[in-house]
């Protein structure tokens, strides 16, 4: 029966904790061995660096401040943590690292005299090569610490105004016109201000102020707010991103408000009285270029929900065609909820749904008049949390079961009349958003929110969206996801027809140059989504990246968007593969990123309702990811590697098909919390049936990680200061351990170690055979280190000669990171299984694991409702 085949839960975790054991990984490497010549010519523009930086900052000091940050960048061969220049050259005394920007960039605070104590550490470095025999008697390299670190440089430069990203002030002007929003600039800063601009509120005067960068920032623009009307409305939303807006108005003068919420009490009035004039913009602009304390520069953005509502006729009888809408005439028979069933329930933050879904409605916010919203595209996404299956029968199984209750949350506007509503704003957007996730969390126990909303600006692969880090914040702090739409292409930057031969495919890939996702699908912890062509629909593959769908990556080391659903084709005729209903309730043929997203939202709400709402975050998500698939087009590696960046981890699997197994497939879940100086292991020995008589190992393997991580925006692209690391490997008898896969420290070394070693079989699903220059860029970008979702697998036909197998979960710490007194709560599933589907892996490994580890399980439905409630 498939009843006897439940995924199981280790309700005991704790007995699987053992001692951490580390390899310090100290060793010094010299980069430049044997190449003097070559050492000598890097320590010379290192030092013309620094002292060209040294004179930077004096000409800086007498007009603002004389500390500033300059930007390390380490060659790629330097990027592990171990070869970080901080113990000789960037110290704490001299130019401590106060952040980060992209992989292997470190941002140092200091001053002309801090750099003169760096040169004095670079002029140490050893000019030749040195060597030394180690313990066995061999001759290895053996540089000072000022060679190996001067050796992990690549450039060095002062904080410019293109690190700043700048806005052109016409097009400011422009946005603030077409959008409503009042004019004011969006700066986040190296050091809050917030006590600097008490001072001015004490009454003190400018003799209180320090030389640094805060004081500095903030005297300088009261100085300048003598010449224009200048505001300051301070966001400490986010404890490690010191954000403030600057605004202009009409008169001359400076005020101070504390907080976005204050920000309502004169929204309409800076509007009206702002300053929109060039030369007040361009002086604004320059100053913030120029200032040491600025970090970057920004427009406010609004979301968009990425539709024109304008009709036109359509040349097909008995339609009328949207931007992405053909609505027929036929009304949409929508289904109506039975009593008894149990539906799960979604958000959709939106611009309302119609009263047609008004029986699937449990709550509505939301006070902004229905003609300046979209009511059709949140009717769309209703539609298909409500009845996608019913609409699109052709996709059988594929759909979730009819139903779902919904939560209205019609915040969002029509583009024309945002900044009405929001007037600094996406800012305002969210601070309204968190206030009424957590009072419908509260009243109705939803947990999944369907967000097809985008602020139309491309991520960069240094630094997450605002937005993004807001929807971050909400979701841990209030214990829910966000499903997020990656975002349509622009018309004119449409990619072809995904061809069916993958390398065509990948060349129109590198010919296509204005398609990359857009904020927040960037979310490091919520789910972003890519859309996949619909079937049946005339010159378009099913099962393809859709030709209008953005794509990733995110942010360094992120696979975004997450996952893909169907979204429906963007064909030559009326039809996209995907049906709904409109806002007048009529049977509507849809296609967008909008309309894939509310398909896995819906998936991940009957997940969760499936584990009865209190599963942890981590576990639902594990598991969600877990059981993700690539269709036909992309089962090959190859494939994989070239759509990752549109496709994600691939299509989700309903619901009902991630919490059984059969008598073939074997799986665990272990939920629990990572402490200092420990990690977690399971021995086992694999399924005997699976074993030949010399020992080696066949079968598939899949292992999934989610956990949540401190971050630190700071440190730009290395947000996540904890790694945890996933591995499943194989014992190799009669061969020493070896350092584990990672070159920072990490050694899985255990009583045994002198006797056998361990080796690595499961890999990450996009990354097999791809080439870096180093083992840690490789680690970075293709393994996901430091990302907070790993998914590895393994094929396996015969490999090793040992039926000893370890599941584990080490870490891995950054510099200058605390770990969580608390702990670093992590969700690990392995499934392992026959693909001849005749060998009794389930019960093989479920009496092994019960036998030889000391672990209870449970079916996981079980075990969560016997869970207590709160985490």
């Amino acid at each position: 029966m498939a009843g006897d085949y439940p995924l199981l839960y280790v309700q005991n975790p704790k007995v699987l904790r053992q001692p951490r054991k580390v390899n310090p990984g100290s060793k010094k490497t010299d980069f430049f061995a044997d190449r003097d010549a070559a050492f000598a010519e890097l320590r010379a523009s290192v030092t013309s660096s620094l002292k060209e930086i040294q004179g930077q900052l004096r000409q800086n000091s007498a007009r603002f401040c004389s500390s500033g940050f300059v930007k390390v960048r380490l060659q790629e061969k330097a990027w592990a943590k171990t070869h970080r220049p901080v113990r000789k050259l960037f110290t704490p005394d001299s130019a401590p690292v106060v952040g980060g920007d992209d992989i292997g960039e470190l941002i140092v605070r200091t001053s002309a005299t801090g750099l003169g104590d760096v040169l004095t550490s670079v002029g140490r470095a050893d000019n030749a090569t040195t060597r030394k025999r180690d313990k066995h008697g061999e001759w290895v390299v053996n540089p000072n610490r000022e060679r190996s670190e001067v050796g992990a440089l690549e450039s060095l430069r002062l904080w410019s105004s293109a690190d700043r990203r700048l806005p052109d002030a016409e097009y400011a002007i422009s946005t603030f016109a077409e959008t409503g929003l009042a004019p004011m600039y969006a700066v986040r800063l190296f050091e809050p201000i917030t006590s600097s601009l008490e001072k001015l509120n004490a009454g003190k005067g400018s003799a209180t102020f320090k030389d640094d960068p805060a004081d500095s920032f903030v005297r300088s623009l009261k100085d300048l707010s003598q010449k224009l009307g200048i505001y300051v409305v301070l966001d400490e939303t986010l404890p490690t991103i010191h954000l403030a807006y600057i605004g202009l108005t009409d008169s001359p003068g400076f005020a101070v408000i504390r907080g976005i919420s204050e920000l309502s009490k004169f929204g309409d009035q800076f509007i009206a009285d702002g300053d929109y004039s060039d030369d007040s913009h361009h002086r604004l602009l320059a100053f913030l270029g120029e200032h040491p304390n600025v970090r970057t520069v920004s427009v406010p953005r609004i979301l968009s929900s990425d539709r024109k509502s304008s009709f036109n006729v359509s040349a097909v009888a008995q339609r009328v065609q949207r931007r992405s809408t053909v609505i027929s005439v036929t009304p949409a028979d929508i289904p109506q909820p039975e009593g008894g069933v149990a539906y799960p329930m979604v958000a959709v933050v939106d611009g309302g749904i119609s009263d047609k879904f008004a029986a699937w409605v449990k709550g509505s916010y939301g006070r902004i008049p229905a003609s300046q919203r979209d009511l059709d595209h949140a009717t769309n996404i209703a539609g298909l949390l409500v009845g996608a299956k019913h609409f699109n029968p052709g996709y059988g199984s594929r759909f979730e079961e009819n139903g779902c209750w919904l939560i209205d949350i019609a915040l969002h506007t029509k583009d024309e009349y945002f900044g009405r509503h929001y007037g600094n704003g996406s800012a305002k957007f969210m601070d309204e958003l968190e206030r009424v996730v957590a009072d419908c969390r509260d009243k109705y126990g939803v947990r999944v929110f369907n967000f097809s909303l985008n602020n139309k600006e491309d991520v960069i692969p240094n630094a997450f969206s605002e937005e993004a880090t807001r929807l971050d914040k909400i979701a841990r702090e209030h214990d829910v996801f966000f499903v997020i739409s990656a975002g349509n292409v622009r018309d004119e930057d449409r990619r072809p027809e995904w061809d069916k031969v993958i390398s065509v495919a990948a060349a129109q890939l590198i010919e296509s140059k204005s398609d990359t996702l857009w904020g927040p699908a960037d979310s490091l912890l919520n789910i972003s989504v890519g859309a996949m062509n619909g079937a049946g629909v005339r010159g378009c593959l099913p099962d393809v990246p859709a030709r209008y769908s953005r794509r990733g990556p995110g942010v360094r080391g992120s696979v975004k968007p997450d996952v893909s659903h169907i979204g429906g084709a963007d064909g030559k005729d009326d039809l996209s593969g995907l049906s709904s209903v409109s806002e007048d309730g009529m049977l509507a043929a849809v296609k967008g990123t909008s309309m894939a997203a509310p398909l896995v939202a819906k998936t991940l709400a009957a997940l969760d309702m499936e584990l009865a709402g209190v599963a942890p975050r981590e576990v639902v998500q594990a598991l969600f990811l877990h059981n993700t698939y690539f269709e036909k087009a992309f089962q090959s590696q190859q494939a994989r590697r070239i759509g990752r960046s549109l496709i994600g981890f691939g299509y989700p699997r309903a619901s009902h098909q991630s919490l059984q197994l059969d008598r073939h497939t074997f799986g665990v879940v272990v939920f629990d919390s990572l402490h200092v100086d420990e990690n977690t292991i399971i021995d086992f020995s694999w399924p005997r049936e699976l074993v030949d008589s010399e020992g080696r190992c066949r079968g598939v393997a899949r292992l999934t990680l989610v956990y949540s991580p401190p971050l630190d925006f700071k440190y730009g692209a290395e947000v996540a200061r904890i790694n945890l690391e996933p591995a499943l490997r194989q014992r190799v008898p009669n061969v020493k351990a070896s350092r584990a896969d990672d070159e920072d420290v990490e050694s899985d070394d255990d009583e045994d170690a002198g006797k056998a070693g361990w080796t690595g079989r499961a890999k990450p699903v996009h990354a097999h055979g791809l080439k870096r220059t180093s083992r840690e860029a490789a680690l970075l970008v293709d393994g996901l280190k430091w990302s907070p979702v790993k998914v590895l697998e393994g094929n396996f036909r015969g490999v090793g000669r040992s039926h000893e197998w370890r599941l584990s979960v080490n870490y891995l710490l950054r510099d200058q990171a605390e770990f969580p007194k608390d702990g670093i709560p992590f969700a690990v599933i392995l499934t392992i299984s026959d693909p001849d589907g005749t060998a009794n892996v389930y019960g093989d490994l479920a009496q092994e694991l019960v036998a030889t580890s000391a672990v209870r399980m449970n079916d996981i439905r079980a075990a969560m409702r016997i869970r207590p409630q709160a985490r």
